[in-house]
């Protein structure tokens, strides 16, 4: 946690915004890599403070204006949500090269260490760009001269060996400081003998790893559970997923475009919707996923006023090994050759611009929204493929996405959000 939302982040930030001192033989005119400060800082803090409205609540603490609020207590998850979310796509075009292709290939080596699970080739990958990231340092900010060496701080030094160590230690959301201070304060609570504080430390350790030892074998019996905190409302399905209220007590007409969609699917189905179907279903308003996430719709979210919202209405959906984006209208159940299927409606994104994701090594995902007309528009999927929550937020005229960074490391703590009950619809 310290090392990449804080030390990492602090090292390049003060780069970037001139506070490092030069030393003897230098000159800060000449560092090319000055360029957040004054205007631009400020109106760079207030783009991403604009954005608060688009990151989903399970995103943890959203990050507030790093103008402002830098000095004012700002937290790990901010730095990490802005550094690596938001900023590969609103320092483009910002942040003069070769800086920005660096910071690029930074920013994507870290979202792949602070995966739950990592894929060989990733890991490959993440290996190469950071020793590429360490080799260019050298080039690009200390230009092989002996002058800068003092910006060459510990944090770039250490980032040359995680992705090697990770075979060995474990991804980043098991190794990190999240971890760590949760078990000690976990612990440190279970403490109940003062005059021998450190072997009743011990003991209650090895209680309590017993304990996640006997639930992982048989989940039903912890009583911590979060199936067990479910409304009575809900509606538990397979794979992990459960059906949240609110919910329609009477079925409402579907647009042309949704009774399409159905249509569509159904026809993959073998099954053909007779013409005098009358094209009405019972709206769900939530979804729980197993990763904790609790994704919402458009039918509910629309209800509110935009600064008044955490949208939590788009998706990740994975079907097979092709990975789309969408937002859900909302969710219904419809039978299909006599089985009750839970499904969603939902309003697809696009393929991204290929260039500008090659270009920037997967962190800049910069789509458009297809149109409610088209076939590949608006689809229904089983809502076992929504896999996760991510944030779509609008810039230039188009969408650019952010996933939740150590989304593996929030679903270890299991439901991540509160499951308030909501009121049906009549």
């Amino acid at each position: 946690m310290h090392w990449a939302a804080l030390n990492f982040v602090a090292l390049f930030l003060d780069l970037w915004t001139g506070k490092f001192k030069a030393s003897a033989g230098d000159n800060t005119n000449t560092w090319g890599w000055v360029f957040l400060v004054g205007e631009l800082f400020a109106r760079h803090g207030k783009e991403v403070a604009e954005v608060l409205c688009y990151l989903p609540s399970s995103f943890e603490r959203p990050p507030r204006n790093p103008y402002e609020k830098i000095n004012s207590g700002y937290k790990a998850w901010e730095f990490l949500t802005w550094f690596y979310g938001l900023a590969p796509a609103m320092l483009r075009g910002v942040m003069p090269e070769p800086f920005y292709t660096h910071f690029c290939k930074a920013a994507a080596t870290i979202r792949i260490l602070h995966q739950r699970s990592v894929k060989s080739a990733d890991l490959d990958r993440a290996h190469i760009l950071m020793n590429e990231v360490y080799e260019e340092f050298e080039v690009i900010y200390c230009e092989k001269k002996t002058a800068p060496m003092h910006l060459v701080r510990h944090a770039i030094h250490i980032a040359w060996h995680m992705a090697r160590d990770t075979t060995r230690f474990g991804m980043g959301c098991y190794i990190s400081q999240y971890t760590c201070k949760r078990s000690i304060r976990i612990l440190g609570a279970l403490v109940r003998q003062p005059s021998n504080p450190y072997a009743n430390l011990s003991n209650e350790a090895v209680i309590l790893a017993q304990l996640h030892a006997l639930y992982a074998r048989a989940p039903e019996l912890d009583p911590s559970a979060p199936s067990d905190k479910l409304p009575h409302t809900a509606i538990k399905l397979e794979n992990g997923h459960t059906l949240l209220h609110a919910t329609e007590r009477t079925p409402r007409t579907v647009t042309g475009a949704e009774r399409s969609a159905i249509v569509r699917y159904m026809a993959k189905a073998g099954i053909h919707k007779h013409a005098l179907w009358d094209g009405r279903v019972e709206r769900w308003a939530r979804l729980l996923l197993p990763n904790g996430q609790i994704a919402r719709c458009a039918w509910r979210e629309t209800l509110k006023e935009l600064h008044k919202l955490r949208i939590s209405r788009n998706v990740k959906i994975i079907h097979g090994s092709t990975v789309t984006f969408g937002e859900v209208l909302y969710y219904f159940r419809l039978k299909v050759r006599g089985i009750e299927r839970t499904l969603a409606m939902v309003h697809m994104y696009g393929k991204p611009d290929p260039d500008l994701l090659k270009e920037t090594y997967g962190t800049y995902y910069s789509c458009d929204q297809v149109p409610v007309h088209n076939d590949d528009g608006i689809v229904v999927v089983e809502y076992s493929t929504i896999d996760s929550v991510v944030a779509m937020i609008p810039h230039e005229g188009r969408w650019f996405l952010v996933e939740k960074i150590t989304l593996a490391s929030g679903f270890l703590a299991g439901v991540v959000e509160d499951l308030l009950p909501e009121p049906d619809f009549v």
